[in-house]
């Protein structure tokens, strides 16, 4: 779907916010939530988000979405050409996104080739019957939180989840999970 220029100018359809997770070294994965906020479409149906392959290492770019998407999107990646970056493009496979509504669940899995953390992308929305341009825009970060109350140094947590005990997976996949400090003064030593 990128038949618009790479940064096109339109008005933004959509607002698409990220979580970002480190999986471990240079591996990383976007979680996205797409809000509709009415200003050029009924339905959200189709957009892409763009992936410059001098940042993202353009063979490792994986569809990770949670399962039950499947069965109202299809989710893929396309590979970049010249002037024109990767791209994970989804489209909705019945109704869309509608006005004031949002689809949490879109993730995609990278390896990650700058410095520093992934930021923020370009996306663009387009009309699903006509592959028109409809607007565009830059994701936005939401920070993840892991819930921690104390510097580990000065008290000890114990954490419990029914699934795993990685933070990392916790704080990711917003596992239910229960965090207990014990203060310096409870503690003997």
């Amino acid at each position: 779907a990128l038949l618009g220029p790479f940064l096109s100018m339109g008005a933004q359809a959509a607002v698409i916010n990220y979580q970002v997770s480190n999986l471990g070294g240079d591996t990383w994965r976007y979680d996205y939530t797409v809000t509709n906020d009415g200003s050029a479409t009924a339905l959200v149906g189709l957009f892409d988000i763009l992936f410059d392959t001098s940042s993202y290492e353009e063979s490792s770019l994986s569809v990770v979405s949670s399962p039950a998407l499947a069965a109202a999107w299809d989710e893929r990646i396309l590979g970049s050409g010249l002037l024109i970056p990767a791209a994970y493009d989804v489209a909705t496979l019945s109704g869309g996104i509608g006005t004031g509504q949002s689809q949490d669940g879109f993730a995609v899995q990278f390896r990650w080739l700058g410095a520093g953390t992934p930021g923020p992308q370009p996306f663009q929305f387009y009309d699903p019957d006509t592959f028109g341009l409809l607007g565009s825009g830059t994701t936005t970060v939401v920070p993840l939180t892991t819930g921690l109350i104390r510097p580990m140094w000065s008290s000890v947590a114990f954490i419990t989840s029914t699934q795993d005990t990685s933070l990392a997976w916790i704080a990711r996949d917003s596992a239910s999970a229960s965090i207990v400090t014990i203060s310096d003064a409870a503690m003997s030593y």
